[in-house]
């Protein structure tokens, strides 16, 4: 495992976080991003082409990174080998000296996979009195939300506020999937949310801590499976990963 020091970029900071709050485990994520320094991009892109090809069926994230800013990371959805050939000329011409590494990461397309984002409001009474809000989407990406309502792959968006409420549906779309069938999906996903609400916590009123008003919580999820935490966002990221190089990373080194 990757000792941190003052190099370590802010969103590899993002996951030693998570990591400490209990909502995903760095030794996991070091398995499954592969990292690689800005002048090794054509390493990088062979080794994510021989995976394509050794093991296909599985969906690529190619992902730019900066030392210090963590929001709009250039990245890349490579579902097929044109996919990567495009990818590979459009870094060809792009200016690398704002990077610092560049990533990239493998999916499994499994049947029923789900991908989705929780919003938290922090507010004084979090979690407990906060609005929640889940965005979910079946395919290759939790980034394919953004796409909404340009999908066409099924999509919902529910709405409650504080933890004993239902669940409102507030936007849907079935892309062939009946009503019944996706709701099923939903209600597996939901389930899930309470085992997690201790670690949710935490890390929530940390953030609150750092001035943060808001927390999404970026996850996959098989049916029958246990939710899969892949990252966070708020409102005020940097301020909130600066604070936690401040607390931590130095005084490792």
């Amino acid at each position: 495992m990757e000792r941190l020091t003052k190099f370590t970029p802010n969103k590899w900071l993002k996951y030693d976080i998570m990591d400490y709050f209990g909502i995903r485990d760095i030794g996991e994520v070091c398995t499954t991003i592969h990292r690689y320094l800005i002048n090794d991009i054509e390493k990088c892109l062979y080794d994510v082409k021989e995976d394509m090809v050794n093991n296909p069926g599985g969906v690529y994230v190619v992902k730019l990174i900066y030392v210090k800013i963590i929001y709009h990371l250039p990245n890349y959805l490579l579902v097929n080998l044109d996919d990567w050939e495009k990818c590979k000329a459009d870094l060809a011409i792009r200016e690398m000296k704002q990077f610092s590494e560049i990533w990239y990461c493998r999916n499994e397309l499994t049947p029923n996979l789900a991908f989705g984002r929780i919003l938290y409001c922090l507010d004084e009474f979090f979690p407990r009195k906060g609005a929640h809000q889940i965005e979910i989407v079946w395919g290759a990406s939790a980034r394919l939300i953004e796409r909404y309502p340009e999908l066409d792959i099924p999509f919902i968006t529910l709405t409650k506020n504080g933890i004993v409420n239902e669940w409102d549906v507030q936007e849907v779309l079935y892309a062939g999937r009946s009503h019944d069938n996706l709701m099923q999906d939903v209600e597996g996903i939901v389930t899930k949310i309470p085992k997690y609400y201790s670690q949710i916590r935490d890390i929530g009123e940390w953030l609150r801590d750092c001035g943060c008003t808001w927390m999404s919580l970026e996850f996959s999820s098989a049916v029958f499976d246990k939710l899969h935490f892949i990252d966070w966002d708020t409102n005020n990221d940097l301020y909130a990963v600066e604070k936690w190089r401040e607390l931590w990373v130095n005084r490792r080194n």
